[in-house]
């Protein structure tokens, strides 16, 4: 017993190093992310399940958002029944904090999460100028009716 407890130490020694070395890039991709400013989520599915006699359905997602009030690249699961949609529940990891299988499937769809980024940013940025000209008509308006307003008190 003694034995494979020595080589089970040597061999979560060595997982522990390869899974800091495959956390390294990802980090830099958040720095890099984090430079954006981005303030967008974005979510790409890398996996999941549905059961279409019982509705029930698991999906897991790589996506770039806050977890725990920190940006960053995550890994979400989402589990729950197509007919009943209060009746769901997820779990979010920050990227290099999920567990290892999850982030092994779903390095792959790095490069997707990146596109699915610019479309949210292109997306956003689109409504933010539709909706800036009504916000400012409304401001107009009730600065209009303040200075009126004020007049009026005195």
């Amino acid at each position: 017993m003694s034995t494979a407890f020595v080589r089970l130490a040597s061999a979560a020694a060595a997982l522990n190093a390869a899974s800091n070395e495959f956390g390294r890039p990802i980090s830099a991709i958040e720095a890099a992310l984090k430079t954006l400013n981005l303030g967008v989520s974005a979510w790409v599915k890398f996996a999941g399940e549905e059961d279409q006699a019982s509705g029930e359905y698991s999906e897991r997602c790589l996506g770039y958002a806050r977890v725990n009030g920190r940006w960053g690249i995550a890994i979400r699961i989402l589990e729950g029944n197509l007919a009943d949609s209060h009746e769901r529940t997820f779990e979010e990891w920050l990227f290099n904090d999920a567990p290892r299988a999850h982030r092994l499937e779903a390095a792959d769809k790095l490069p997707e999460l990146v596109e699915k980024l610019y479309d949210s940013a292109v997306d956003t940025t689109r409504q933010l100028k539709g909706k800036a000209e009504k916000v400012a008509q409304v401001a107009k308006a009730i600065t209009q009716a303040s200075a009126t307003g004020a007049g009026a008190r005195k």
